[in-house]
């Protein structure tokens, strides 16, 4: 059994199946104004929050540790790309992303200091 209980098969199918709606409702409260080109979603799980970008962007990247979470994504946002990696080395040159979002998934980040100088860097 893998040490981290969100890598398993079961919980990516509740997390594409049963997370309530409300990212697109913070999105069109925290962006009023012009689409961002990119956008980086950080711990996207199943992909429900990067579901929930394009509308308000050109192109919405998910990244998610958990490899199992990922199986989902083609049918829950298809027009996104994904990839597996952790949020405290992110994989993209500097100055990649205008928009950076995390929907509940800081509090899984082992090292939250090497995240924001990531997430900085790649803003």
């Amino acid at each position: 059994m893998s040490a981290n209980p969100f890598a398993t098969d079961d919980m990516a199918a509740g997390y594409a199946s049963s997370r309530p709606p409300v990212h697109p409702d913070v999105l069109r409260l925290a962006l009023p104004g012009d689409k961002p080109r990119r956008a980086l979603d950080i711990g996207c799980g199943a992909g429900l929050s990067t579901a929930a970008l394009p509308p308000f962007t050109s192109h919405a990247v998910g990244l998610e540790p958990a490899v199992s979470m990922l199986a989902w994504h083609s049918s829950i946002a298809p027009q996104s790309d994904f990839l597996a990696a952790r949020a405290e080395t992110l994989p993209f040159p500097a100055a990649t992303f205008p928009l950076l979002t995390a929907a509940g998934s800081l509090n899984y980040v082992h090292h939250l200091p090497s995240f924001f100088a990531e997430a900085a860097r790649v803003l």
